[in-house]
């Protein structure tokens, strides 16, 4: 049986570390004078939103916290798609 939260958890714990990471480019965007600070602030909060719900999901009523040979797979697969989904 696939663990869900466990799945949502890891993605989740991911989705807020690329987040985060998005806030790193705004100082720069703004000593180069770029249009670029809103769309990483916004794309930064919109990760750090759906990573924390994911997250928070995924932690509340977990069984086993074990990521077996499933679950890694899915934590692979849904982590390339919440990033690539997000960015575009």
């Amino acid at each position: 049986m696939i663990n869900f939260k466990v799945i949502a958890s890891v993605v989740g714990v991911l989705l807020v570390l690329i987040g985060l990471l998005m806030f790193t480019g705004i100082p720069f965007s703004w000593y180069f004078h770029t249009d670029g600070a809103y769309a990483l602030l916004w794309s930064g909060l919109v990760n750090l939103g759906i990573g924390g719900g994911l997250w928070f999901w995924g932690k509340r009523n977990r069984s086993s916290s074990k990521i077996k040979k499933r679950e890694g797979i899915g934590v692979a697969g849904n982590g390339f798609v919440w990033n690539v989904a997000l960015f575009i």
